[in-house]
């Protein structure tokens, strides 16, 4: 193999996994702005699609679900309205 075919796709391989990483850092399920907006707060209607959510997705039936950081942090807010903006 050439050496600048090599070096290509050594330098695609390492883009792509920082790409991961940083989709990754972005997604994180613990900072979805979706599920903090719609179902943090601890109203009977977010508690009731929650509980469900976790009864349909693990098998167990929770008497009670708590959103442990339901505050959205600006700076993550930032990182997502680039990403969605650059799509």
């Amino acid at each position: 193999m050439r050496k600048e075919v090599k070096n290509m796709l050594t330098k695609d391989v390492t883009e792509n996994k920082e790409m991961k990483v940083e989709v990754q850092e972005r997604l994180k399920y613990d900072n979805d702005i979706i599920f903090k907006f719609a179902l943090g707060t601890e109203d009977e209607d977010s508690a009731f699609i929650r509980n469900t959510i976790i009864e349909r997705v693990t098998g167990i039936h929770p008497k009670e679900s708590t959103v442990l950081n339901p505050n959205l942090d600006p700076a993550i807010l930032k990182k997502k309205k680039w990403y969605w903006t650059s799509v």
